[in-house]
């Protein structure tokens, strides 16, 4: 029993750290792609740019067509009207909690976390909101957009990338603020007096939400040791962007010289984003490998630092496509063992496929 627990334990671990998506073979053509779970973030599709969004916007409000009809643009903008409308009274509230009841309980902190609650949902409406406005705004990408979607799909640096972090947002973090503070607030509970039946429900519900409070927390602190730890790794691409069919080269620095204790390992995947039902049959976005190569690298002093990646990219292989929640996107993922806590980050990279009429 022991062995099979433990023998469980680590297939769990494998398929959660990715280790059983590292080396997966390309389909053949008119066949199907062999398909390895990641338990990774889902990404959402790229947002609209910013450029040239209130420009139609205003174009809309102002034109004297059906288009310009209010419900026309009731049916267009809808989905950002309304939290952009309820943002008003949350943010109303919020401000007029602020200026007015710490007045009267000066020494009470109460009255500043319930203002500051519906401030920041006033604020996270409003930011998701414009968001709503921008994407309705950006409508369907343009022809020449198509033929070229890196230049629309996704806020491409063409020099290199960063560390990718899907799901970070400001809005994210607002949300994370918001839900920290409602814990806070439902924790004076606490000193409420109630009988025994009631204190048990109550410290059920406390003990949980406190739980994920912490975690988030938690999490929040290890990401901060580990940034001061291994500084800002960056990846530098040797050309932009890449196709199928051709190579991947790219020069990777590590914001530290770290101590690496076996080989560095460079992963190079292609994820499809699947929406599946739960067992409930609500959707749920799950990404999946279908391709997937390693790469080892000796540092020469035993340190990790900077080395080039090169991958052939196989033509039967999908090219990236962020435009949609089913998106397809590449990878680079390196991780080093270290005598500490392991390293480990990964790169979104822009592969695509050629354009039609392409060389």
């Amino acid at each position: 029993m022991p062995f099979k627990f433990r023998k469980a334990l680590a297939q769990a671990k494998a398929e959660i750290s990715g280790d059983t998506a590292t080396d997966i073979p390309a389909p053949a053509p008119g066949s199907a792609a062999h398909r390895v779970r990641l338990f990774i973030t889902p990404r959402d599709p790229a947002p609209p740019s910013a450029s040239g969004a209130f420009a139609r916007i205003v174009r809309d409000l102002s034109d004297p067509s059906e288009r310009g009809d209010p419900k026309a643009l009731v049916t267009k903008y809808g989905a950002g009207l309304v939290p952009l409308a309820m943002s008003v009274p949350f943010t109303a509230v919020g401000v007029l909690v602020l200026i007015f009841l710490p007045r009267q309980a000066p020494h009470q902190v109460l009255p500043w976390v319930f203002g500051a609650i519906f401030s920041l949902a006033g604020v996270f409406l409003f930011t998701m909101g414009v968001s709503g406005m921008r994407a309705a705004a950006a409508g369907r990408a343009r022809p020449e957009k198509q033929k070229e979607p890196w230049r629309s799909d996704n806020r491409w640096n063409s020099n290199g990338a960063r560390p990718d972090a899907p799901g970070r947002s400001f809005a994210g973090v607002l949300g994370a603020i918001l839900f920290l503070l409602l814990i806070g607030a439902f924790n004076v509970m606490w000193t409420v007096r109630k009988d025994f039946s009631a204190w048990i429900v109550v410290t059920i519900v406390l003990v949980v939400f406190d739980s994920l409070g912490l975690l988030m927390i938690g999490s929040l602190l290890v990401g901060i040791v580990q940034r001061i730890r291994a500084g800002s790794p960056s990846l530098s691409w040797k050309k932009f962007p890449f196709f199928t069919g051709e190579r991947f080269e790219a020069s990777f620095a590590s914001g530290r010289g770290l101590h690496v204790t076996a080989p560095v390992r460079a992963v190079l995947r292609c994820v499809e984003q699947v929406v599946e039902k739960d067992n409930e049959g609500r959707p749920e976005t799950h990404p999946y490998a279908i391709y997937a190569e390693t790469k080892t690298f000796e540092p020469p002093d035993g340190r990790l630092s900077t080395f080039d990646v090169s991958f052939a990219v196989p033509a039967t292989v999908p090219g990236t496509d962020l435009s949609k929640e089913e998106s397809t996107y590449w990878l680079l993922e390196v991780r080093a063992l270290l005598a500490g806590p392991d390293f480990s980050t990964q790169f979104l990279i822009p592969i695509y496929s050629r354009p039609s009429g392409g060389r």
